[in-house]
């Protein structure tokens, strides 16, 4: 008798132990993946008007930067002991905010905004998020090169030669990281690949230095990236970069020929790319992936995770490209377009940015903040 009680009452806990595992493993995963899917089929309350929604998409990132609460798309393990690690935040790796490309864009274009407006307010708020957060901390990747222009703009607002000095800083890492292909994203001495990625986040800054400090040497640097791009990144037909090529074996073309959140990275490295002495054979392509991102937008009125390829609409790849092409001025949008966006934010946080999954289809979409970083440039321009 006593046996048959132990025996059952082994048997309850074992699976209340199972239960709970399950739980914490699939339940969890399960009941967040559901809570996204719905997040992104909902439609929200439309803005009144530009300005509202301009100050939405503004309080949403300044809270972002402010608190280092950054929203993300969940990656979950495969694993259940990881899977549990995950849900619980338990021995989960926390990388320094800054240390991400994505949060650069974030802060870089919320600190322009805010200089623009002159709030001052907001200024002071990251202008102290960049001081306790960037300014004495190590270069450790090129991730953090927009980290340099957070600081051109803040000398160019301040005049204080801390914020030269970091700008000058940055610029020394990166041409002290060039090789004969090009600034290597996140690379080292065993690299094997070049990644476009790179792109969006050094050439802006060489951009940005070259043209406050009046340096031929980024601007050279500069050029050199894209002339390297036109080699071994682009597509000769189309102009649309892979998403990487070998640094040895005849530099084949590696990964996603149109992932969109690798284009819209490698069009940012375009934006104020100054073309006057860059070869036909760029200009030739660069003029070619316009023409094809344009004809896309055209066609489809939408840029997905694998450009021209139909699905879901991928924000953190659409957002950074139109603004390129109408920072170009090949394309326009209307107020209106640029308002249906807000059906897509909840309380300024934007949904429809797909996973950080390159090498197969993100089954999940949610927030992204270089989505936000480009919401804002946009509102930014539509209020001047």
């Amino acid at each position: 008798m006593n046996t048959c009680k132990i025996t059952k009452h082994i048997v309850i806990i074992a699976s209340l132990v199972g239960n709970l595992i399950f739980f914490l493993s699939d339940g969890i995963t399960y009941l967040r993946t559901k809570e996204l899917e719905l997040k992104n089929r909902n439609s929200f309350p439309k803005a009144a008007n530009i300005e509202h929604f301009h100050r939405q998409i503004f309080s949403k990132n300044l809270d972002i930067l402010t608190t280092g609460n950054r929203p993300d798309v969940p990656n979950f393990p495969s694993g259940v002991i990881e899977r549990i690690k995950y849900n619980l935040s338990i021995g989960q790796p926390h990388y320094p905010f800054f240390e991400g490309g994505e949060p650069n864009w974030l802060l870089l274009a919320t600190l322009e905004d805010a200089i623009e407006r002159n709030d001052i307010s907001s200024i002071h708020s990251l202008s102290k998020v960049f001081d306790s957060k960037i300014l004495n901390t190590d270069i450790t990747q090129v991730d953090c090169a927009l980290g340099g222009g957070c600081a051109i703009l803040l000398y160019k607002r301040t005049h204080d030669k801390k914020y030269r000095d970091y700008a000058y800083k940055m610029f020394r890492w990166l041409k002290g990281h060039d090789t004969e292909y090009g600034i290597i994203y996140r690379g080292n001495k065993d690299s094997r690949f070049q990644l476009n990625d790179g792109y969006g986040m050094y050439m802006p800054f060489l951009n940005m230095f070259a043209q406050v400090f009046s340096d031929t040497t980024a601007s050279n640097l500069s050029k050199k990236q894209v002339e390297i791009a036109s080699l071994y990144l682009m597509d000769n037909v189309s102009g649309i970069p892979v998403h990487g090529f070998t640094l040895k074996n005849n530099h084949s073309k590696v990964m996603q020929c149109n992932f969109g959140r690798g284009v819209a990275w490698f069009v940012l490295g375009l934006l104020d790319f100054n073309t006057t002495n860059a070869s036909d054979r760029c200009n030739t392509l660069v003029a070619r992936l316009d023409s094809t991102l344009c004809k896309i937008w055209k066609s489809e009125r939408c840029f997905t995770q694998f450009i021209g390829q139909g699905g879901e609409r991928d924000l953190s790849a659409e957002l950074p490209i139109i603004y390129y092409l109408m920072h170009k001025h090949l394309i326009k949008i209307s107020d209106e377009q640029l308002l249906n966006y807000s059906t897509m934010a909840e309380n300024g946080l934007l949904y429809h940015s797909s996973g950080s999954v390159t090498t197969t289809y993100s089954n999940l979409f949610g927030p992204n903040i270089l989505a936000q970083a480009f919401m804002l440039k946009l509102l930014n321009d539509f209020n001047k």
